[in-house]
């Protein structure tokens, strides 16, 4: 019962027992599991308190204990109530045996055994027998088990000749694989007990670096949870839960709300005046509403926060705003022609306002998570205007409009405002085959639905595409893509919806070759119709050609058939089909007819695209498309000759003459990209020369000027290898008679700028996402000069002049950020904003142009903007053979003359650039408070081939981005402000966060400040001053009148800016805490507490506080268990093999002083009396002083049977005399 006392219930049971004439036959085993449960009662604080009471238990069991077993004179009794009163001298002094009892069954050792003693001897380096744990009860004993066998280890490996680091490794993982042991268990253990466990851990913390061969618990053990973070991706407190994806680890809107609030709004001077970051403010509504909320994005305030870029890029990107006209009207200017020349204004500004978003989709490409309530918010396209003078709006008058009605006008910039819109969403998958993360299951079926509007529209059209683009489309149900491809068929339909769904798809599907989305896009292919639906398809007989053949079943407008036939390609991409390969040969030459006559091009260059995609990179040699002579056929296509599929057909056209010849106007574009994509980094010399410009006057008359441009890229592609970032490679794709720099006719200047534009295009392809520096100059230096010339205002240039200075502009300004994609440089910045400042001769009159500059113009600067910016500077551009093959797609060097124009290429396929966007922004994390935070790297780069550099060392900070990872040879964490870590590449380091996730956690160490708070070191703990006194408490009128305590200087508060460990704030809390008129007692404990902590936080070991707390403790009221461990302790540092001098945990001259505090407090102690009469009768006096077990703990003195055996052996050496002392 518990209100029964032990001694009681022992009495009651010795006396029943001899009333019986014996005891229990089991009272060995009792004693023994009891006294094996008081050994493991010691080395945990959560059971000391229960020692005494079970001290005083095994007390009353020892007494009626028979006869020694032994020789030696002494009772097991005796024995065994020494062993319990050396810790609790206070004990019951009656230890006597009952010499009536019979013996009972069972043996208990002569000499009680001892944890203490067992561990001291393993780390004197002597191997012992193991320590004796009791069968049967490992449970309640689970830690002696566990601690026998790791020091045991311990034990042989400091016997070895391994150095100290291999014994400490070897225990740590020893410690985390065979017994589970963690930090939490480390502090449950006495300090005498876990301190050689940390000793170990602390040679490893400085030692580790590479999260290579540890478990994740053998990191968290030693400290480094930095490294067990690179292994999974942790919770967030329970607050926040962070997907497995990398994505949410980036950071949106809504991935991260304490993120979210502490680094949204980190000004300027913060972050440079070493001033911690203000109160955050609530995001911007206008921000919100036009699709450029980038403030909430922790990584690209970091990456950008230093200045106003992507605060100016959003502004140069805004379609929602009213633009603002800067037009006064002239004195002698009537009202109605100044309207007509407000009109004129306005329309050559909204043509610039109508291409911003297929910039602004690529400046927040994954910047939110979508909320499965709430619909994904597309931005008005605001196309009125207003007068900065008179802040008078003005609305475009479609009349004024004379290339097309105002429909067409907005058809496709709505198309590419809903595509920008869904780009913020983000992908649903790696291109690497990642897992899926948080947003792929919002992103559902029901949820595209939800989205749809009431009547559909282009920019829902766009929004499709771009779900499409990041995978999305693939959760959408069969049943709804044909109620979409039915609502967009029907009369009054919008024919977008089609072309951005089948894109989308297979966009989703891409190279899967799955037959149900070949059946949904094969629908909108007339050549794949049945036979009788249409008779030109492939396979048809010759003798039905002559015949006037019936209309096709299914009429399918031609920008979709557009659209159709690239996605078709993009489902079999890589796959080589013969089928496939076929149908797109047909299609790249078809025949034209009255209904098709307009945009024959690009529909010639889709089939072209498509074959590209199909055949990628095979150079045309597979089995099974070998012996259809693509290579023959293409090559026809781009120099001219008769028609393989079209021998004895009759023309199908009366608009357009179109015989058995070849229009190369039409395929030349076509077969260019088919051979440039099939013959990918072939370095295949033949088709290398076929890709060539003409070298002849008469040559190059037979060619289309502005496939110059296109001959170029491809044969770049072709010839991978061999491109240069130089003008002497561009120069020499000239033909000889064109001297560069020298007098040109205007024929030659065409032909030199289209050269031009495709050298440049093909060094971006080249370079894509590298940053190479010769590269980026020379193209910096190529769109320098052509902005010169664009606004030198030379007005005797002609309009092919004009068009192909143009073409060359916008390409150059597309390779130049397809460089330097997502660096966000300033310098490629401010060239961009330049030449976006052109619009037309009315707007800059003191600038002159020639003409008005072409919607497609604002759009390929647009789109550089949002390359230079890709994904707010988290992701830039791959270079693998499906990223440029979605590149060229994208940045196709002919631009749309105006807003409807799909003439040579569909503008939907402007945003394929999506395919080849890559996560290569590396985000280094704190590993306590998860969020982002500078840190800076050192990257080893094995030699590159691009510009032929050595092996190299790139210091940069995170977040960064990285370079390709095929050239990274090792990753390292510098600096003195985290610990030191390094990561091989995925093929030796697979499965780490850095490569899955593009996420590095960093640990801080203790007296340093982030970067962001501290940019220059000024105010770490070092360098601060620490308090030297206790705290001064005042007090307060608290509301119920009471007197309530306010800490001033408040150590906890001082200490939480440099450490973020609970327990060192709770320790300096409540251990350097007192009040102003607190004793002297207390105060000199305040400043011994304070002078702990700070030794302990400027040496790094923030875990040694408590240990050095109980120390000082200990030594102010010293106990014989405080002994015990203060004996392990000096051990383990007494020339032990895993403590070394430069790694103790407790330096030297703290050691002497316990040694010398403790010898002086026993020596104080008059040991003379009570330590004799001790040898004389090996039994404690009735009232023993307390420190008469502390001076037999720490002097190690002999249990009674070992006193008694030397005893003897004295006695039989030299016979004492009577009444003397034997010892």
């Amino acid at each position: 019962p518990s209100h029964t006392s032990p001694d009681t219930l022992a009495s009651t049971s010795s006396s029943t027992n001899a009333q019986q004439g014996q005891t229990s036959p089991h009272l060995h085993d009792v004693v023994a599991a009891l006294h094996a449960l008081y050994e493991e009662y010691k080395l945990t604080y959560l059971t000391l308190p229960a020692l005494r009471p079970l001290a005083e238990l095994l007390l009353c069991l020892v007494r009626p204990l028979s006869a020694p077993p032994s020789a030696s004179g002494v009772p097991l009794a005796t024995c065994y109530a020494d062993y319990y009163r050396r810790d609790f001298p206070d004990l019951p002094a009656d230890t006597q045996p009952n010499s009536s009892l019979t013996p009972s069954s069972g043996s208990l050792p002569d000499t009680p055994p001892s944890i203490y003693r067992w561990l001291e001897t393993c780390l004197c380096g002597i191997q012992q027998p193991t320590y004796p744990v009791l069968q049967g009860v490992t449970s309640p004993c689970k830690w002696s088990s566990k601690l026998a066998q790791i020091y045991s280890l311990l034990a042989q490996l400091s016997a070895s000749d391994k150095p100290c680091e291999d014994i400490c490794s070897e225990l740590v993982l020893h410690m985390t694989r065979e017994h589970h042991v963690t930090l939490v268990n480390l502090d449950h253990l006495v300090l005498g007990v876990s301190l050689p466990l940390r000793q170990a851990i602390h040679v490893c913390k400085g030692m580790v670096s590479n999260p290579g061969g540890w478990t994740r618990e053998a990191y968290e053990l030693v400290g480094r949870e930095d490294l067990a973070q690179m292994y999974t991706i942790p919770e967030a407190g329970g607050t926040i839960k962070l997907a497995t994806d990398r994505r949410t680890l980036l950071s949106s809107a809504h991935a991260s709300v304490s993120i979210t609030t502490q680094l949204a709004n980190v000004n300027v001077s913060s972050v440079q005046g070493g001033q911690p970051p203000h109160a955050p403010a609530p995001p911007s509504t206008t921000a919100e509403q036009n699709g450029l909320d980038m403030s909430a994005d922790p990584i690209c305030r970091l990456r950008f926060g230093s200045d106003l870029r992507v605060q100016d890029v959003s502004t140069l990107l805004n379609s929602s705003a009213k633009i603002i006209m800067h037009l006064e009207q002239q004195a002698g200017v009537s009202d109605h022609d100044f309207l007509q020349a407000q009109q004129a204004h306005l329309f050559l500004l909204a043509q610039r306002a109508m291409a911003l978003p297929a910039g602004r989709g690529g400046l927040t490409f994954d910047s939110m998570v979508p909320l499965p309530t709430e619909p994904i918010p597309i931005p008005p396209l605001v196309l009125t205007g207003r007068m900065a003078a008179s802040n008078v709006s003005v609305s475009l008058d479609a009349s004024c409009v004379s290339l097309h009605s105002h429909n067409d006008l907005l058809c496709w910039p709505e198309f590419h405002n809903g595509v920008a819109a869904g780009l913020r969403v983000g992908p649903a998958q790696g291109r690497d085959g990642q897992e899926e993360d948080a947003r792929a299951s919002f992103v559902s079926s029901t949820f595209i639905a939800y989205n749809r509007p009431a009547e559909l529209n282009h920019s829902y059209a766009g929004l499709l595409m771009a779900l499409g683009l990041q995978g999305h489309l693939s959760n959408l149900s069969r049943t709804s893509m044909f109620d979409y491809l039915m609502a967009s068929h029907q009369t009054g339909g919008a024919p977008t919806i089609a072309v951005g769904l089948l894109l989308g798809v297979a966009a989703s599907y891409m190279g899967s070759m799955d037959r149900n989305m070949d059946k949904l896009i094969s629908i909108h292919i007339p050549s794949l119709h049945p036979h009788l639906s249409q008779p030109n398809a492939p396979g048809a007989t010759s003798g039905s050609s002559t015949e006037a053949a019936p209309a096709s079943l299914l009429e399918v407008p031609h920008m979709v058939q557009t659209a159709a036939l690239l996605s078709l390609g993009m489902l079999y991409r890589g796959s080589a089909n013969r089928r496939i390969v076929e149908v797109l040969l047909e299609e790249m030459g078809r025949a034209a007819d009255d209904k098709e006559a307009r945009d024959r091009e690009s529909h010639s260059l889709a089939a072209g695209l498509a074959l590209g995609h199909v055949a990628l990179a095979l150079a045309g040699d597979t089995p099974g498309i070998q012996d259809l002579g693509v290579t023959e056929k293409l090559r026809l296509y781009l120099h001219g000759g008769k028609h393989p599929y079209r021998q004895g057909r009759t023309p199908r056209s009366n608009v357009v003459l179109d015989d058995d010849r070849i229009d190369t106007s039409v395929t030349s574009a076509a077969a260019c990209v088919a051979l440039g994509l099939m013959y990918l980094r072939s370095n295949n010399d033949m088709v290398g020369r076929m890709l060539g410009v003409p070298e002849t006057r008469y040559d190059l008359d037979r060619v289309r000027v502005d496939a110059l441009a296109l001959r170029v890229v491809a044969r770049g592609l072709v010839m991978w290898d061999s491109v240069q970032p130089t003008k002497q490679w561009i120069h020499s794709h000239l033909p000889p008679f064109i001297t560069p720099g020298g007098k040109m006719s205007s024929s030659e200047q065409v032909v030199f700028y289209h050269v031009l534009s495709g050298g440049c295009l093909a060094l971006g392809l080249r370079y894509a996402g590298t940053c190479a520096a010769g590269a980026c100059a020379l193209l910096a230096e190529e769109l320098k000069a052509l902005f010169k010339v664009a606004i030198a205002g030379n007005t005797r240039k002609n309009k092919e002049v004009v068009q192909a200075i143009e073409t060359a502009l916008g390409s150059a300004s597309l390779s130049l950020s397809l460089v330097m994609a997502g660096t966000g440089d300033m310098d490629v910045l401010r060239l961009l904003r330049a030449v976006r400042t052109r619009i037309g001769p009315e707007i800059q009159p003191p600038l002159p142009s020639f003409g008005q500059v072409t919607y497609g113009l604002h759009q390929a600067v647009s789109m550089a903007l949002g390359f230079l910016f890709l994904g707010g500077g988290k992701y830039t551009f791959a270079r693998t053979n499906q990223a440029i093959a979605a590149l060229m797609c994208s940045v196709f060097p002919k631009f749309p003359q105006h807003s409807a124009d799909n003439q040579y290429h569909l503008q939907a396929w402007r945003h394929l650039y999506v395919l080849a966007a890559e996560p290569r922004c590396l985000i280094a994390r704190d590993s306590v408070t998860l969020e982002p935070c500078y840190a800076p790297l050192e990257i080893e780069l094995t030699q590159s081939e691009d510009e032929g550099e050595g092996d190299m060392v790139l210091r940069c900070t995170a977040p960064c981005l990285l370079p390709e990872v095929s050239r990274i040879r090792i990753i390292k964490v510098v600096g003195d402000r985290y610990w030191a870590a390094q990561f091989a590449p995925p093929s030796q380091q697979p499965g780490t966060a850095l490569w899955a996730h593009q996420v590095v956690y960093v640990k801080r160490k203790i007296g340093k400040l982030p970067y962001a708070e501290d940019p220059h070191g000024f105010r770490s703990l070092s360098t601060c001053e620490f308090p030297s006194a206790p705290l001064r408490v005042v007090a307060l009128a608290a509301k119920d009148g009471a007197a309530s305590l306010l800490d001033e200087g408040d150590v906890a508060s001082f200490l939480k800016v440099f450490s973020a460990d609970p327990s060192v704030l709770v320790l300096a809390r409540h251990f350097c805490t007192v009040h102003a008129e607190a004793p002297v007692h207390e105060r000199n404990a305040a400043e011994a507490g304070l002078r702990i902590i700070r030794e302990s936080m400027n040496n790094e070991r923030p875990d040694m506080v408590t240990a050095l707390l109980t120390l000082a403790q200990g030594l102010a009221r010293p106990t014989p268990l405080f002994m015990g461990n203060v004996r392990l302790i000096l051990a383990l540092y007494k020339d032990h093999r895993i403590a070394p001098s430069h790694t103790q945990l407790i330096a030297q001259d703290t050691l002497a002083h316990i040694h010398t505090t403790l010898t002086a407090y026993l020596s104080s102690w008059c040991a003379d009396k009570e330590f004799s009469k001790y040898l004389k009768t090996f039994a404690f006096p009735r009232d023993p002083s307390p420190m008469l077990g502390c001076y037999l703990t720490f002097y190690s003195v002999p249990s009674p049977i070992v006193l008694q055996s030397i005893r003897h052996s004295l006695s039989a050496r030299s016979p004492a005399p009577p009444n003397a002392s034997v010892l």
